[in-house]
């Protein structure tokens, strides 16, 4: 199953904005004038922050500010890669750990195969693609169903929940941590499996 960002991306992103938000409301406000007389941040003659003349002439201020820019676009440039959807990839399961009585590796291709061909045997469906990800004993797993048009999905769903599922968990010897199941709907009434007679 596809890992997206979480809510703690969200919450750091609601963080920035109302920070840089402050700033700049601040920074027009203070640019307006408007706090001209508030307080001992200001000059007697009432004008809002007349030494910030000498900061903003420094000749360190524009490599400053070009660094500064360089370093939060980089920043930003890495946080939306690490927006992108990320699939962890199911390593080799392992059903026996014990050498003394032999170890035993079946691929997660070869049981994602199995479980889309008993998905096919369900009613209204014409087509499954199976994946499974993450380890044996806290796999997630990945249908892409296509069913014909006549199709009742409550149905479809609640068959896979009740026939898929446990055999999938029986294989793999633990329950099955998560389930996606994406639909589509085909004319063909038909599955698109074909048997062939010698």
């Amino acid at each position: 199953m596809k890992k997206t960002a979480g809510a703690f991306n969200r919450t750091w992103l609601a963080i920035i904005g109302f920070v840089l938000l402050a700033a700049g409301v601040l920074w027009g406000i203070v640019a307006a004038g408007l706090l001209a007389g508030a307080g001992s941040l200001w000059e007697p003659s009432g004008t809002p922050l007349s030494g910030a003349s000498d900061v903003l002439d420094a000749e360190w201020l524009a490599g400053a500010a070009i660094i500064v820019g360089i370093v939060l676009g980089l920043w930003g440039i890495w946080w939306l890669v690490r927006q992108a959807p990320r699939s962890a990839a199911a390593s080799t399961f392992r059903f026996q750990r014990d050498p003394q009585h032999g170890v035993t590796l079946v691929e997660p291709k070869v049981i994602a195969s199995a479980v889309a061909e008993h998905v096919q045997t369900l009613t209204y469906v014409t087509d499954a693609k199976a994946g499974l990800k993450g380890q044996r004993t806290n796999a997630e797993l990945i249908l892409n169903v296509t069913v014909n048009e006549r199709a009742d999905l409550p149905t479809v769903t609640r068959e896979i929940r009740e026939q898929v599922l446990p055999a999938a968990s029986r294989v793999l010897g633990s329950p099955v941590d998560r389930v996606g199941i994406a639909y589509a709907v085909s004319r063909d009434s038909r599955s698109k499996r074909t048997v062939q007679v010698q």
